[in-house]
């Protein structure tokens, strides 16, 4: 199965490249696929995934978390966190701790208390679910994408349009971990899959722009 080509080379490149920047979802035209823990298999129907920038914020929803739209260098979120560190800094000097006791009073009381969490990079992508038939959208991190980028780019493999693929959910929240495994065959889409497709298919740069925020 070589079936790599620059178009799907150039697409996989976003993955795990931390200088990706885009937005936020406008709306939601399409459900969005749960991954439950398990077997789920999807065949991919776009090149490649749209790589955009959120902050996770634990402090929202009422002390669930939530998530917000990354607004580049000019973020009021990421101005705050800044902000916050500065003191954390200073109080380091003002205690003249050095190495290991700076380093850990910078984690303990600063990075990891920042009041607006941490930039995610996250990737969005059709996929067909095989379980149901529909096109939906697949939206996660570096965790699974760089598990599928990594058959994407395989000369053995490539283009994941081309074959179906099973993701394998073990474990729960910080604890999740993604496998991929790959079919043995390439099997082309039906018409009617790829009509599907061309109607569900929304455009993901609008759907994650955060310019109207």
């Amino acid at each position: 199965m070589t079936n790599v080509n620059k178009e799907v080379i150039n697409g996989w490149s976003v993955v795990d490249d931390d200088n990706n920047e885009a937005g936020f979802n406008e709306e939601r035209k399409l459900e969005y696929l749960k991954l439950p823990e398990g077997d789920t298999r999807i065949r991919v129907l776009d090149v490649a995934p749209y790589a955009f920038k959120e902050w996770w914020a634990p402090r929202g929803n009422g002390g669930k978390g939530t998530s917000i739209p990354y607004k580049g260098k000019d973020d009021l979120l990421e101005a705050e966190n800044k902000a916050f560190m500065e003191k954390v800094f200073q109080e380091a000097d003002r205690l003249g701790l050095k190495g290991d006791k700076r380093k850990k009073f910078l984690r303990e009381k600063g990075y990891a208390k920042l009041p607006w969490g941490k930039v995610k990079q996250k990737y969005v992508i059709h996929v067909l679910d095989r379980a149901t038939g529909e096109v939906k959208l697949l939206e996660k991190g570096n965790g699974l994408f760089k598990e599928l980028k990594k058959y994407a780019v395989n000369p053995e493999y490539g283009d994941l349009r081309q074959y179906d693929v099973t993701i394998t959910r073990k474990g729960s929240g910080l604890n999740t971990e993604y496998t991929v495994t790959p079919a043995r065959q390439n099997t082309p889409l039906t018409d009617e899959e790829i009509r599907l497709y061309e109607e569900s298919k929304v455009d993901l740069a609008k759907l994650k722009d955060h310019s109207h925020i």
